[in-house]
C-alpha cells in the first residue's frame, strides 16, 4: 500500500490513506509528507470490538464513508479483505469507483482452507467492486467472469535492483513468517538441506524470520533431526537487504503461494533463485532458464538437487543470477505505476461514458 501510495504522489496524484489500526511509527512503513494518513478507527471501535463486532464494521464503514464524502476521490482502492468489505458498505448510493486488490492466490490446497472472510470478498462480493486486480494470469483465468473487469497487477518490488551482482557468499537463504512454516514449505527445505548439506561445505542455509516459540522450537529440532544444526542459521526477523545481497542462492520452498514476494526480491539483488511452483504462479515470475529452476510443490528431491546444482555449477549459478536481475525489472514500481495509471483511466473512463 506504501509503495502504490508513493507511487502515486510521485506522479502527481493525490492521495489519501484510512488506516484501520493504530499506527506504530516503529512499524509503518515511510510514506511521502505528501500523503495524508487518516484514522478510520476510533477508540470506541478498538474498545468494543471483541464484544460487539458489528459495532465495528459500522464504525468503520461510517468513518469511511466521511473520508470518501470529504476528499471525493476518483477511485477508492482497498488492499484488504475486511477494508473491501467497509469499502463497499461506504459507498452505498455514491458515485465512487471501487478497485480491490486481491493478494492472496483463488486456488488454495484442499487441506489449507481459507478464511471465511476471504470467501466472502473472493466469491460473495467480487462482483460488486468496479475492478479487481489479481497477482496472476493463474488467478485471473480462475475468475473467468466476462463481466468483470479483472486485471493481473504483481507487486511491485519493495527494494531498488542492484546495477551489478554483489560480492556473494555461500549462503542459501530462505525467509517468510515461521508460524506459516507448514505452507512455506520450511521442513521441507530443511530435509533437502540434510540430504545435501554434507557433501557442500562451507555452504550455509539461513531462514529468516520470527514466529511463536513452539513453531520456532519445531524448526530447530528438524534441524537437528537432519543433523544439520552446524549448518543452518535462524538470524530473526531481520533487515533482509543485506542478507539479500550476501546470499548466492534463495529457495522459495512454499507448497502454495500467491505470488512470491520474497521471491521478486531476491532476484532484484542478485540470487539464484529455486521455487516450488504453485499452479504456475511462480513460472509467471521465473519464465526462462536462465531465470531461476523450477520445482514442483512438496517434492524434497526436487529440492535437493536444484540445491546442489547450483551450489556445485557455479557458471550456472552466475548465468542465472544475472537472469535473475534483468527479470526484476519488470518488477520496479515504476513500471507497476504506469499500469496502475492505465487500470485508473480504464475505470473511471468507463464510468463517464456510461
Amino acid at each position: 500500500m506504501t509503495l502504490w501510495a508513493n507511487g502515486f504522489v510521485q506522479r502527481g496524484h493525490n492521495v489519501v490513506i484510512g488506516l484501520s489500526k493504530p499506527r506504530n511509527d516503529k512499524d509503518f512503513f515511510t510514506v511521502d509528507a505528501k500523503i495524508q494518513v487518516k484514522n478510520i478507527y476510533g477508540f470506541l471501535c478498538l474498545k468494543l470490538t471483541s464484544k460487539f463486532p458489528n459495532i465495528k464494521h459500522w464504525r468503520m464503514a461510517r468513518r469511511l464513508r466521511k473520508l470518501i464524502c470529504d476528499y471525493k476521490p476518483d477511485v477508492v482502492i482497498s488492499t484488504t479483505p475486511w477494508m473491501a468489505i467497509w469499502v463497499l458498505e461506504a459507498v452505498e448510493g455514491l458515485d465512487v469507483r471501487v478497485i480491490n486488490t486481491f493478494h492472496e492466490s483463488f486456488e488454495r490446497p484442499s487441506n489449507v482452507p481459507m478464511p471465511e472472510i476471504l470467501k466472502i470478498c473472493m466469491f460473495q462480493k467480487i462482483n460488486l467492486f468496479s475492478a479487481v486486480t489479481v497477482l496472476t494470469d493463474a488467478d485471473k483465468r480462475h475468475i473467468n467472469d466476462k463481466n468483470l473487469k479483472v486485471y493481473v497487477f504483481p507487486n511491485p518490488l519493495t527494494f531498488s535492483s542492484v546495477l551489478t551482482i554483489p560480492q556473494k557468499e555461500k549462503i542459501v537463504l530462505a525467509a517468510g513468517r515461521f508460524d506459516s512454516w507448514y505452507y512455506k514449505g520450511f521442513d521441507l527445505l530443511i530435509e533437502a538441506w540434510g540430504q545435501i548439506s554434507s557433501h557442500n561445505l562451507n555452504w550455509k542455509l539461513y531462514i529468516a524470520g520470527t514466529g511463536s516459540e513452539n513453531n520456532v522450537s519445531y524448526l530447530k529440532n528438524l534441524v537437528n533431526k537432519y543433523e544439520v544444526a552446524d549448518t543452518v542459521v535462524f538470524p530473526g526477523f531481520c533487515d533482509m537487504l543485506p542478507l539479500y545481497k550476501k546470499a548466492s542462492i534463495f529457495v522459495l520452498s512454499s507448497r502454495y503461494e500467491a505470488f512470491g514476494m520474497v521471491l521478486t526480491e531476491a532476484m532484484s539483488q542478485g540470487c539464484a533463485c529455486i521455487a516450488c511452483d504453485y499452479k504456475g504462479r511462480q513460472s509467471e515470475i521465473i519464465t526462462q532458464e536462465d531465470e531461476g529452476i523450477i520445482c514442483p510443490v512438496e517434492n524434497v528431491p526436487a529440492i535437493a538437487s536444484a540445491l546442489n546444482k547450483l551450489i556445485k555449477d557455479e557458471d550456472l549459478r552466475c548465468k542465472i543470477q544475472n537472469g535473475a536481475l534483468k527479470r526484476a525489472n519488470f518488477f520496479k514500481l515504476e513500471n507497476c505505476m504506469s499500469r496502475w495509471e492505465s487500470i485508473i483511466n480504464d475505470v473511471t473512463l468507463s464510468n463517464k461514458l456510461k
